[in-house]
């Protein structure tokens, strides 16, 4: 969720919320411990028993966000997705200076369960800050930097869209047939493909693709001398480099490097119609280097949770054995 200056005022609700209930907790914490004497209270203590009470009800609120997600339970249209996300965040926030009231502002956590246990909230707890901060800046990222931005799941259709439209303006250019696998629908040029989509996102289901240039096919098949080196270039590292990303050409990979090889192809020609052609392959090239920095940023956006939601269930695990093991302690209920 993406927090700025123009959507903070719908946080404020769990915001106060989420103050008001650490600053009511910690006046009470504080209030029993000057009345002990000065010795910090700790989980068995009335403030230190309700905080840690508190706590463990925040954090299995905090896990209703994953079944809410659930397609059956979404149907049900228990809130809003935004409501449940912000008080998903601020009481998370919440939860930690009850669970510090909870084991008594000490740095001794007892026995190897609560150390566990303890590790592991802290480690929720970064993860979720960790995820809370990515989202914060990955998007503005994609949208400033990926201006070819698509539909992650889309990519590989994509690309092997932009592959063969690439196929076919070299085969129709230089009269050579460079497709592989039967790529090509046909070889010769017709009234369905006369306007060639290069280096283009195009039109997949309901979603309109970033279309980077259209270009009529050329009307005058380039000589041998320009041809060449632009099908040498495409066969050995252009295409590989557009089928397979950076294992196969890490130098086109990087934008500089890649700018230096195409200037040295466009060298090699004559200009014309070979300079065009090259520019198109160019633009090809940038657009796989944009989906592929894409797939990386939807990793980051979206990876943090294959960490943050399975410690979050073991948390829950060890905080339902912290609770029993508490109570037997207590001598309230022995099995």
């Amino acid at each position: 969720m993406l927090i700025t200056r123009k959507t903070l005022p719908s946080h404020w609700f769990w915001i106060l919320v989420a103050l008001l209930s650490a600053a009511g907790a910690a006046i009470g914490y504080l209030a029993y411990w000057w009345k002990s004497g000065g010795a910090w209270p700790g989980g068995s203590s009335p403030p230190g028993f309700l905080s840690g009470v508190a706590a463990a009800a925040v954090i299995l609120f905090e896990l209703l966000l994953w079944p809410r997600k659930w397609p059956r339970v979404r149907a049900w249209r228990i809130g809003r997705a935004q409501t449940w996300m912000k008080a998903h965040i601020w009481l998370g926030l919440l939860s930690v200076p009850l669970v510090v009231f909870h084991h008594g502002l000490a740095f001794h956590w007892g026995g190897a369960l609560t150390w566990v246990l303890m590790v592991l909230f802290w480690t929720v707890i970064l993860s979720g800050l960790f995820g809370l901060l990515v989202q914060q800046y990955v998007p503005g990222y994609m949208r400033s930097s990926l201006p070819a931005e698509s539909i992650v799941s889309q990519i590989p259709f994509l690309i092997d869209q932009m592959v063969d439209d690439a196929e076919r303006l070299i085969t129709e250019t230089t009269g050579q047939r460079v497709a592989e696998h039967d790529r090509l629908r046909s070889e010769s040029p017709t009234a369905e493909h006369q306007h060639l989509v290069v280096g283009a996102v195009r039109s997949v289901g309901y979603v309109k693709g970033k279309v980077l240039e259209t270009e009529s096919a050329a009307t005058e098949l380039l000589d041998r001398q320009d041809a060449a080196p632009i099908i040498s270039a495409f066969k050995v590292d252009i295409r590989p480099y557009l089928l397979h990303g950076r294992r196969a050409s890490p130098m086109l990979d990087k934008s500089t490097q890649a700018s230096t090889y195409f200037s040295s192809l466009r060298g090699a020609t004559s200009g014309g119609n070979a300079h065009r052609l090259v520019s198109h392959l160019e633009a090809s090239c940038d657009t796989r280097r944009q989906f592929d920095r894409q797939v990386f940023a939807h990793r980051w956006l979206h990876g943090w949770l294959s960490v943050h939601l399975p410690l979050t269930l073991a948390l829950v695990a060890l905080l339902a054995a912290h609770v029993v093991s508490a109570i037997q302690y207590a001598g309230v209920w022995t099995p």
